[in-house]
């Protein structure tokens, strides 16, 4: 499956249950995955820890040039994505064992 159409599942998934609660938590997670959706820098920098193995982390300890460039422009920062990067990978591992044809 494409990457943007996982993310845009993913980004649905989230709004629907973000609905049925009332916390920054679901707010932020939403900026993180609309984020990832929409800027190809970020999108290709998640479809990158997609490839490793479940269960299996790998992150950098800073950002690439371009990495933090397009967090900025979206006022995000690199410690929220690495705060919630294990969740978003979580979610997107679900969405991608849920679609699986």
């Amino acid at each position: 499956m494409q990457l943007h159409i996982l993310l845009n599942l993913a980004l649905d998934l989230a709004r629907r249950l973000s609905q049925k609660t009332v916390t920054r938590v679901d707010d932020e997670l939403i900026d993180l995955l609309e984020a990832l959706h929409d800027d190809p820098t970020l999108r290709a920098w998640i479809g990158g820890k997609l490839l490793q193995p479940p269960g299996t982390l790998a992150i950098e300890t800073a950002p690439s040039a371009a990495v933090a460039a397009a967090l900025a422009q979206r006022q995000l920062t690199w410690n929220k994505l690495m705060a919630y990067l294990p969740r978003i990978l979580e979610i997107l591992h679900l969405v991608r064992t849920f679609t699986a044809s």
